[in-house]
Protein backbone atom coordinates (compact mmCIF):
# COMPACT_ATOMS: atom_id res chain seq x y z
CA UNK A 1 0.00 0.00 0.00
CA UNK A 2 1.16 3.52 -0.89
CA UNK A 3 0.19 6.49 0.42
CA UNK A 4 1.35 10.20 -0.94
CA UNK A 5 -0.37 13.37 0.79
CA UNK A 6 1.20 16.79 1.43
CA UNK A 7 1.43 18.46 4.87
CA UNK A 8 1.77 22.11 4.93
CA UNK A 9 2.35 24.08 8.37
CA UNK A 10 2.38 27.97 8.57
CA UNK A 11 5.25 29.53 10.63
CA UNK A 12 4.44 32.21 12.16
CA UNK A 13 7.64 34.61 12.89
CA UNK A 14 7.44 36.83 15.29
CA UNK A 15 9.81 39.45 16.32
CA UNK A 16 10.55 40.70 19.69
CA UNK A 17 11.27 44.87 20.02
CA UNK A 18 11.72 46.72 16.65
CA UNK A 19 14.12 44.13 15.18
CA UNK A 20 12.61 41.85 13.13
CA UNK A 21 14.60 38.55 13.30
CA UNK A 22 15.49 36.52 10.09
CA UNK A 23 14.90 33.38 9.60
CA UNK A 24 17.53 30.45 8.95
CA UNK A 25 16.20 28.16 6.52
CA UNK A 26 18.89 25.37 6.93
CA UNK A 27 17.50 21.78 6.52
CA UNK A 28 18.77 19.05 7.81
CA UNK A 29 17.76 15.36 6.79
CA UNK A 30 17.46 12.60 9.65
CA UNK A 31 16.94 8.78 9.93
CA UNK A 32 14.96 6.81 11.70
CA UNK A 33 15.47 3.07 11.18
CA UNK A 34 14.37 -0.31 13.06
CA UNK A 35 14.92 -3.49 12.39
CA UNK A 36 14.10 -6.91 14.12
CA UNK A 37 17.33 -7.82 13.23
CA UNK A 38 20.69 -5.93 11.75
CA UNK A 39 20.90 -5.67 8.11
CA UNK A 40 16.95 -6.49 7.78
CA UNK A 41 16.08 -5.14 4.14
CA UNK A 42 12.83 -3.77 3.40
CA UNK A 43 12.26 -7.04 1.03
CA UNK A 44 13.56 -9.41 3.25
CA UNK A 45 11.31 -12.26 4.26
CA UNK A 46 11.81 -12.62 8.05
CA UNK A 47 12.08 -9.52 9.37
CA UNK A 48 9.88 -6.20 9.94
CA UNK A 49 11.84 -2.81 8.52
CA UNK A 50 10.81 0.46 9.35
CA UNK A 51 12.49 3.71 7.89
CA UNK A 52 11.25 7.23 8.28
CA UNK A 53 13.19 10.00 6.65
CA UNK A 54 12.21 13.73 6.95
CA UNK A 55 13.77 16.78 7.49
CA UNK A 56 14.22 19.19 10.82
CA UNK A 57 14.96 22.71 10.47
CA UNK A 58 17.96 23.45 13.23
CA UNK A 59 17.07 27.27 12.96
CA UNK A 60 13.81 27.58 13.75
CA UNK A 61 12.14 28.52 16.88
CA UNK A 62 12.14 25.23 19.36
CA UNK A 63 8.59 26.02 20.17
CA UNK A 64 8.29 25.77 16.03
CA UNK A 65 10.49 22.52 16.10
CA UNK A 66 8.61 20.64 18.31
CA UNK A 67 5.11 21.26 16.61
CA UNK A 68 6.68 20.47 13.07
CA UNK A 69 8.27 17.13 14.78
CA UNK A 70 4.79 16.23 16.46
CA UNK A 71 2.87 16.69 13.12
CA UNK A 72 5.32 14.30 11.22
CA UNK A 73 4.64 11.97 13.96
CA UNK A 74 1.18 12.40 13.60
CA UNK A 75 1.01 12.17 9.74
CA UNK A 76 3.01 9.07 10.85
CA UNK A 77 0.66 7.16 13.09
CA UNK A 78 -2.03 7.10 9.97
CA UNK A 79 -4.47 9.19 12.83
CA UNK A 80 -4.67 6.08 14.81
CA UNK A 81 -6.63 7.61 18.14
CA UNK A 82 -3.35 6.08 20.00
CA UNK A 83 -1.15 8.90 20.89
CA UNK A 84 2.18 8.42 19.26
CA UNK A 85 4.74 10.96 20.77
CA UNK A 86 7.76 10.28 18.35
CA UNK A 87 8.56 8.26 15.46
CA UNK A 88 11.12 6.47 17.00
CA UNK A 89 8.10 4.74 19.56
CA UNK A 90 5.98 3.89 15.82
CA UNK A 91 9.33 2.60 14.50
CA UNK A 92 8.88 0.01 17.63
CA UNK A 93 5.60 -0.45 17.73
CA UNK A 94 5.68 -1.73 13.99
CA UNK A 95 8.82 -3.79 15.38
CA UNK A 96 7.19 -5.30 18.38
CA UNK A 97 3.76 -5.80 16.38
CA UNK A 98 5.84 -7.90 13.99
CA UNK A 99 7.33 -9.70 16.46
CA UNK A 100 4.41 -10.73 18.31
CA UNK A 101 3.18 -11.90 15.34
CA UNK A 102 5.84 -14.31 14.43
CA UNK A 103 5.67 -15.89 17.91
CA UNK A 104 2.18 -16.42 16.90
CA UNK A 105 2.22 -17.56 13.96
CA UNK A 106 5.78 -19.25 13.58
CA UNK A 107 4.70 -20.40 10.04
CA UNK A 108 4.36 -16.98 8.23
CA UNK A 109 7.12 -16.58 6.00
CA UNK A 110 6.77 -12.86 4.68
CA UNK A 111 8.16 -9.72 6.55
CA UNK A 112 6.90 -6.57 6.93
CA UNK A 113 8.03 -3.48 5.69
CA UNK A 114 7.42 0.65 5.95
CA UNK A 115 9.19 3.20 4.59
CA UNK A 116 8.00 6.70 4.94
CA UNK A 117 9.74 9.80 3.33
CA UNK A 118 9.46 13.35 3.80
CA UNK A 119 10.13 15.91 1.11
CA UNK A 120 10.39 19.45 1.56
CA UNK A 121 8.69 21.04 -1.20
CA UNK A 122 8.94 25.03 -0.07
CA UNK A 123 10.00 26.85 2.86
CA UNK A 124 9.65 30.35 3.86
CA UNK A 125 9.05 32.56 6.89
CA UNK A 126 5.52 32.05 6.71
CA UNK A 127 5.00 28.38 5.16
CA UNK A 128 6.46 25.29 5.41
CA UNK A 129 5.01 22.61 2.47
CA UNK A 130 6.70 19.08 3.18
CA UNK A 131 5.10 15.86 1.31
CA UNK A 132 4.58 12.53 2.72
CA UNK A 133 5.25 8.84 1.13
CA UNK A 134 4.59 5.86 2.90
CA UNK A 135 4.74 2.88 1.26
CA UNK A 136 4.15 -0.73 3.38
CA UNK A 137 3.54 -4.04 3.78
CA UNK A 138 2.04 -5.68 7.29
CA UNK A 139 -0.20 -8.63 5.59
CA UNK A 140 -0.36 -12.04 5.21
CA UNK A 141 1.15 -13.76 2.46
CA UNK A 142 -0.66 -14.72 -0.79
CA UNK A 143 -2.07 -18.05 -0.82
CA UNK A 144 -0.69 -20.27 -3.96
CA UNK A 145 -2.98 -20.79 -6.71
CA UNK A 146 -3.22 -24.62 -7.84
Amino acid sequence: MKKVFVVILGIASFSCGTGKKELKTDVEMKQVLLETSLGCAADSVACAHFEVNYPVFPGLDNAVQTKVQERLAASITSGEKEVVTSIEEEGKKFVDEYTAFKTETPDYTAGWYRQVDITLLSFSDSLLSLQLTDESYAGAPMETMH
